[in-house]
C-alpha cells in the first residue's frame, strides 16, 4: 500500500515552541510506515517529548543539546538516540543542520531476537545501556565512513517517503534495518575498544537477554538463580554483568519491556487499561500505574490520551 504523500513530519521541523508532545500518529500516516526522516536546520527550541524512537545525526553545524540531566554539545559527525518519552530540546544553534530518524516502536519491537538481545542494541536503544538513566544516549564514536553511510541511509529513507510507491513500505523496512544493525555493530564496536569480557561471559549474557526478549510479558518475573544457571555465572556475577551491559538488574529490564508492550497496546487498541496491565504481567493495577508512569513519565490514561 502506498504511503501518504505528504506529512508534517516531513515538511517542518517536530520541535518547536508549541509542541510538548508527539505521538504516532502525528508522525507515521500509515499503520505500514515503519520509518520516517526529514533533514532540517534547527533552531532553538523547548523541551518536548515523543512516543517513537529518535536518532538524530549532525551533518553541520554547533550548538547544544538539552535535557533534565544537563546540556551536550553537537557538533558535526555526532548525535544521538532518543527514546520515547525522553525531553529534549536545542539552544544556542550556530548554523546547525539535523537529520531525524523516527522509528515507530512497532518495527523495533518486532526485529529478530538476535539483534534485540545484542550488546549494540542494548547499548544504543535501550534506557540505561549506554551506562546513564538518562532517555537520550550519545552515539558511539562513528568513523567517517560510518557516519557517512548512517546519512546516506537516511537520505534513501527520505526519498522514498517523498515519492512512495505500492512497495514502499517493504523498501523503508529494509533500509530501517541495515540502518539499525550498523548502528548497533558500531555501538558494539565502540564497547569492545573500551575491553571486553571473556567470550563466555558475553555468550552468557546473550542468552539471557535473548531469554527476557521472547519470554511472554505476561509470563512469570524472573528469578536471579534461574537466570545464573542458565547463563553459567554465580547470581553476584550476572548481576555486575548484566548491570555492567545493561545499566539495570533483570528484573528491571524485564520491566521496561512489558511497560514498551503496554504502550504499544495502550497506543493501538481500546482495550480497558485493567486488561492490558493484567496481559502484561500486572495483576495489581494501581502498581501498574505508578511503574508506568516512572518508566514514561504519563500515567496509562494520559500517554493513551497524547498518543491519539
Amino acid at each position: 500500500m502506498k504511503l501518504p504523500k505528504s506529512s508534517p513530519a516531513r515538511r517542518e521541523p517536530l520541535s518547536g515552541p508549541a509542541t510538548a508532545f508527539w505521538s504516532e500518529a502525528a508522525v507515521f500516516r500509515h499503520p505500514e510506515q515503519p520509518v520516517a526522516a526529514q533533514r532540517v536546520r534547527q533552531t532553538p527550541t523547548v523541551l518536548h517529548r515523543h512516543a517513537f524512537t529518535e536518532l538524530v545525526l549532525i551533518p553541520a553545524g554547533h550548538g547544544r543539546h538539552r535535557t533534565p540531566h544537563g546540556d551536550r554539545p553537537l557538533a558535526p559527525g555526532g548525535g544521538f538516540v532518543i527514546l520515547p518519552g525522553g525531553r529534549h530540546g536545542y539552544a544556542d544553534t550556530h548554523g546547525l543542520e539535523v537529520i531525524n530518524i523516527l522509528f515507530r516502536n512497532q518495527f523495533l519491537q518486532e526485529l529478530p531476537a538476535v539483534i534485540r538481545a545484542g550488546p549494540g542494541f542494548v547499548r544504543q536503544f535501550r534506557r540505561g545501556g549506554g551506562r546513564t538513566p538518562s532517555h537520550v544516549i550519545p552515539l558511539p564514536g562513528l568513523t567517517a565512513a560510518e557516519f557517512r553511510r548512517l546519512c546516506d541511509l537516511a537520505e534513501e529513507i527520505l526519498e522514498e517517503t517523498r515519492y512512495p510507491r505500492a512497495d514502499s513500505s517493504e523498501l523503508l523496512r529494509a533500509l530501517a534495518l541495515e540502518l539499525v544493525v550498523r548502528l548497533c555493530r558500531a555501538a558494539e564496536a565502540g564497547r569492545r575498544a573500551g575491553g571486553g569480557k571473556p567470550a563466555a561471559t558475553e555468550d552468557g549474557l546473550a542468552r539471557i537477554l535473548r531469554r527476557l526478549e521472547t519470554a511472554p510479558v505476561s509470563g512469570a518475573t524472573v528469578k536471579l538463580p534461574e537466570l545464573a544457571t542458565a547463563a553459567h555465572l554465580s547470581v553476584r556475577s550476572l548481576l555486575r554483568h548484566f548491570r555492567e551491559r545493561t545499566g539495570t538488574t533483570p528484573g528491571q529490564y524485564q520491566l521496561r519491556l512489558r511497560i514498551t508492550q503496554a504502550c504499544r497496546r495502550l497506543q493501538e487498541s481500546r482495550e480497558p487499561i485493567a486488561e492490558i496491565a493484567r496481559d502484561c504481567g500486572f495483576p495489581d493495577g494501581n502498581y501498574f500505574t505508578r511503574q508506568f508512569r516512572r518508566v514514561t513519565g504519563l500515567s496509562p490514561r494520559a500517554f493513551r490520551r497524547a498518543a491519539k
